[in-house]
């Protein structure tokens, strides 16, 4: 219901467009930021030392996560537009990497190529869904500055909070 009226309208979808870009990014980058950076701590100390191998992936899983906002916040759109093509492309780009780069980078460096072939393959899809938004809307990255800003000094303050908060707590655990 929220995107079916988007259709009618250009700027109406581009301002839709925005407001869930910030909306997801203002939920989604702080705690990403704070998830990545106590990762460590938490794999030591919840699922001991065997996995601590998998550290890197998870933070660069959580890292994609953040890398693929653009996409996240540009597929309803499109989905209310009536432009499901442009969700199969980046989706297919992002497939296609994921096993082109995949391939390689496993062989090469196991688990963490995994995690560096996501990454990468979800930073394409994110130049796609880029061209997307230009093509289709007018200035839509217009007025994202000083959100985008405040949201990455809050991620920012969170994830030192949280660390200093993961240092004066160690020695409890």
């Amino acid at each position: 219901p929220v995107y079916a009226h988007l259709d009618a309208g250009r700027g109406k979808a581009a301002s839709t467009f925005r407001g869930l870009l910030i909306s997801v990014a203002a939920l989604l980058v702080p705690t990403c930021l704070v998830f990545a950076w106590l990762v460590p701590d938490l794999v030591q100390q919840l699922l001991g030392e065997r996995w601590e191998g998998a550290v890197v992936v998870m933070q660069l899983l959580i890292l994609s996560s953040v890398v693929g906002l653009l996409g996240d916040g540009l597929t309803p759109v499109l989905k209310g537009i009536g432009h499901p093509a442009g969700i199969a492309a980046m989706d297919s780009l992002q497939l296609l990497l994921i096993v082109a780069v995949g391939w390689p980078m496993i062989g090469a460096f196991g688990l963490v190529g995994a995690g560096v072939a996501w990454l990468t393959a979800t930073f394409a899809s994110q130049i796609l869904a880029a061209w997307y938004a230009r093509r289709l809307f007018d200035q839509p990255f217009a007025g994202l500055a000083l959100p985008v800003l405040a949201i990455v000094t809050a991620a920012v303050l969170a994830t030192v909070v949280a660390g200093l908060a993961g240092n004066a707590l160690s020695g409890f655990f």
